[in-house]
């Protein structure tokens, strides 16, 4: 089962204290080392960059020395990390199903755990590889995701400032963020508040 079929509300997870809709790049590099840790042969390393490719859209690769296939990867994994979360896993599911023994996640798992990042992945003997939850996650955005829904047809002006508060709390790992958060939370009540003023007058 893909990420996003497991996980339809993964956006709404509030990102601390641990990492829920995006990757900490920290854990890149480690993981790159896990990956070429497994895909060992130049074969492997291609199949897998090639399914990188697919899962970003772009043009498979046709390289097969070593070190085009290391530059390869290093620029898909790359793509891959900074777009949606859904690809990124769906990328490492697909790499443990196909190049991980179950007895080998630990590794991996405690990659994950060092880095804050809210998933952990097992494999089940009927379904392959599948991620499960750290923490319940508080799902912060699905409040403002709701208050989005109340003021849309009220304030546009308020909806614009609830999307940029949901936006910032997607990266609430940055103080500055969580402040970006509340002013703009505070800016949509504000106009809400006036456009109620406004009808209340007339």
């Amino acid at each position: 089962m893909s990420f996003k079929d497991s996980f339809p509300e993964y956006q709404s997870y509030s990102n601390a204290p641990l990492y829920y809709s995006s990757v900490p790049k920290e854990m890149l590099g480690p993981l790159k080392g896990y990956v070429l840790r497994y895909c060992e042969s130049d074969k492997s390393l291609q199949r897998f960059c090639q399914y990188l490719a697919t899962l970003i859209p772009c043009e498979p690769t046709g390289h097969w020395g070593r070190g085009f296939l290391l530059e390869e990867l290093d620029d898909l994994f790359g793509k891959i990390a900074n777009g949606k979360l859904p690809k990124f896993m769906d990328a490492l599911q697909y790499f443990v199903g196909n190049w991980v023994q179950s007895d080998d996640l630990e590794d991996l798992n405690e990659l994950f755990a060092l880095h804050n990042f809210g998933y952990q992945i097992s494999y089940n003997i009927l379904y392959g590889a599948e991620w499960s939850l750290r923490e319940e996650p508080h799902q912060v955005n699905k409040s403002i995701a709701d208050a989005i829904e109340a003021v849309e047809d009220i304030s546009a002006q308020a909806k614009r400032h609830l999307e940029q508060a949901k936006e910032h709390l997607n990266n609430a790992h940055d103080d500055r963020s969580r402040k970006d958060a509340l002013r703009d939370a505070m800016s949509a009540m504000e106009s809400s508040i006036k456009k109620a003023a406004i009808f209340f007058s007339l």
